[in-house]
């Protein structure tokens, strides 16, 4: 059983039913990707947990119980625990003792943003996932010495 993680935007894109023109393309290529995903009987699909707090933040609230049941019968959302804590924390020392975290800083990344991306890490570690796709150049360039971090790839249709 192998686990993979996603980030918020390939779940905006995928849920997508009203996609701008512009928007086609990421939003076909999401839904193609994730069906992949699902059709593969060895891998599961991991949600952290701050990841859905963020995908619902762009959902108007009377839908939250249809996209919680979706979310619950298609993945696993994992939650920030105390290992997970424990996780970040690690990684947030470790990147701070290197000089990353300063270089984020410098690089105009957030600190809401860079506590964010640890969230995402440790929760995805601590829930033996093997890799994290995303669309966050930030998560790959500065989080990758721990976890693999991908573009979603394209599918054939």
């Amino acid at each position: 059983m192998r686990y993979v993680c996603l980030d918020t935007h390939i779940l905006i894109w995928a849920m997508n039913e009203n996609p701008t023109e512009a928007q086609n393309i990421m939003v076909s290529k999401a839904k193609r990707f994730i069906e992949w995903l699902a059709d593969d009987k060895d891998i599961r699909i991991l949600l952290p947990v701050n990841v859905v707090a963020e995908f619902l933040c762009f959902i108007p609230y009377e839908q939250h119980n249809k996209i919680m049941s979706v979310f619950n019968e298609s993945f696993i959302i994992a939650p920030f625990d105390v290992a997970a804590a424990s996780c970040l924390a690690k990684i947030y020392h470790q990147k701070k003792n290197d000089g990353t975290i300063e270089q984020m800083r410098q690089d105009g990344v957030q600190r809401k943003a860079i506590t964010f991306d640890c969230q995402i890490v440790s929760i995805a570690l601590t829930h033996n996932a093997t890799v994290i796709y995303s669309h966050d150049k930030d998560l790959s360039k500065y989080f990758r010495d721990y976890i693999q971090v991908e573009e979603m790839p394209e599918m054939p249709r």
